[in-house]
């Protein structure tokens, strides 16, 4: 969530990573630097999303067969939009590379980015405090079988 950190305005990310419908990982760190838009702290976090769930890959992928695209779901069109347009422009220039990488996976469709509305972002109750009833809605979301 946007600067979200009291002291040093830093966001928070989270993810949750499902296979074959089953809940396999899920993260929630703060992020290392600050993020000055909201569009901006998406784009940070749908790229560690990214490498999070390339590294279940290539270890699930160790096993058994895993098919591609691997796909993350956001709820930020303006990150969205940045990773799909491969637009760099004032506003954007200055995010670190490394967190541009995960355009080269979109490129290659070893990962699709889909949008997803914010009433369904199960990620939402590892970023931000929430009311109770959407806190457990997600978290029944959260454990359930996403193959339904």
């Amino acid at each position: 969530d946007w600067a979200m950190g009291s002291v040093d305005r830093k966001s928070y990310s989270g993810n949750a990573i499902y296979f074959n419908g089953d809940l396999v990982a899920w993260f929630t760190h703060k992020q290392p630097v600050v993020a000055v838009s909201s569009t901006e702290a998406e784009y940070i976090a749908v790229s560690d999303a990214c490498k999070d769930g390339l590294n279940i890959f290539h270890f699930l992928n160790e096993f058994m067969q895993v098919t591609k695209p691997i796909i993350i779901y956001m709820d930020n069109q303006g990150a969205l939009y940045m990773v799909n347009t491969l637009v760099t422009n004032k506003r954007s220039k200055h995010i670190d590379l490394s967190y541009h990488l995960m355009r080269d996976f979109v490129n290659k469709v070893i990962i699709s980015l889909e949008y997803i509305g914010i009433e369904r972002n199960i990620a939402d109750i590892m970023t931000k405090p929430l009311q109770k009833l959407k806190h457990n809605y997600f978290t029944n979301m959260l454990l359930q079988d996403q193959k339904e």
